[in-house]
């Protein structure tokens, strides 16, 4: 979960192209509450420290605050990353 200024900014676009850019699995979605979640997944560990840290360097307007992990566990049916857009 992602709080700060990422919504209406941009941020999950970012986050997406830092995403596929990297390898990464998963997706990313706007929450009712302001933050944001994103759900990010690959087998190597130093891509995802890579993109942890590339998520919270994004450009202004969009400003990282916080990003509160949690480890779940690996899906083998995400085969590419997403954004999830409100229906």
């Amino acid at each position: 979960m992602v709080t700060g200024r990422v919504q209406g900014v941009g941020y999950r676009a970012s986050v997406y192209e830092i995403a596929t850019r990297s390898g990464i699995t998963g997706h990313v979605r706007n929450m009712e509450d302001g933050r944001v979640e994103i759900l990010a997944q690959s087998w190597d560990e130093e891509k995802l420290s890579q993109f942890i840290t590339s998520i919270c360097n994004v450009r202004p307007p969009a400003r990282v605050d916080e990003i509160i992990k949690t480890q779940v566990g690996f899906s083998e049916s995400m085969k590419r990353f997403e954004i999830i857009r409100k229906e």
